[in-house]
């Protein structure tokens, strides 16, 4: 399918386009996440249903043990402190399955 400008239009201004998906159709389950270098959560935030949306972190990783603690206080407990390389090298079968997987960018300039 070929969008033209007009029909991403149509498509954003469309009713259903700005409603959650469990709004629109009420068995749908939403939408599973993954968080990679995930800190607090601040990206899970956003995609989350205090935010309108549908998603629902299903994993994370931070190599920050407070950062680790933080997001686990806050979502599930899906969050797993350490280096990635050495999980995915280790245990990759430990990771789910996701709709979305999403990764923080480094915020070394704003951390204290």
């Amino acid at each position: 399918m070929v969008y033209t400008l007009k029909k991403i239009k149509d498509i954003n201004n469309d009713e259903y386009s700005r409603k959650p998906a469990n709004e629109i159709n009420p068995l749908h389950p939403g939408f599973r996440t993954i968080d990679l270098f995930s800190g607090a959560g601040g990206l899970s935030l956003g995609f989350s249903p205090q935010f309108g949306q549908n998603f629902k972190p299903v994993w994370a990783n931070d190599f920050n043990e407070s950062a680790v603690a933080t997001f686990n206080k806050n979502f599930d407990d899906v969050c797993q402190y350490g280096d990635i390389l050495q999980i995915l090298n280790d245990a990759p079968d430990t990771i789910p399955n996701a709709d979305v997987v999403m990764g923080g960018p480094p915020a070394k300039g704003l951390a204290f």
